[in-house]
């Protein structure tokens, strides 16, 4: 791993720097000198291993939210999802994403994260199965 590829692949999760540096439990300070080549880490294992944990996370739950919306809409007509328009409501209604079973140096599932994943369900609908879903945020 290096430089440019944490930043892709940070830029591909829909993460901001602080967003990924507090999922690390790192100072932002850290991903910006690193994504630019300066001070890198000693070890670029860990990184790449959270990345991989959080990309695989989004994707199981970019095809939750695709079987999920099916489901409901094969049933109801209904194609809605949630999403959460801030960090304060992620973690209010779902406290276990602040202290998340993942390891591997992933200290919490940032909001970003979901809201990326809810787009990319989104998309997968309306390509895959001409379902157009629409995206709220909780209340």
């Amino acid at each position: 791993m290096n430089a440019i590829e944490m930043k892709c692949r940070r830029e591909a999760l829909g993460l901001s720097r602080d967003a990924l540096a507090d999922t690390l439990d790192v100072r932002e300070q850290n991903i910006t000198r690193w994504e630019f080549g300066k001070n890198p880490p000693r070890d670029w294992g860990w990184i790449d291993t959270a990345l991989t944990r959080l990309e695989d996370y989004r994707e199981e739950l970019v095809a939750g939210l695709v079987a999920e919306t099916l489901q409901v809409h094969g049933a109801s007509g209904a194609a809605l999802m949630l999403t959460y328009s801030d960090r304060g409501s992620f973690y209010h209604w779902l406290p276990e994403m602040a202290e998340p079973d993942l390891g591997d140096g992933v200290a919490q599932i940032p909001v970003e994260l979901h809201r990326s994943a809810t787009a990319e369900a989104a998309r997968r609908l309306r390509v895959e199965h001409g379902v157009q879903a629409r995206i709220e945020a909780v209340p």
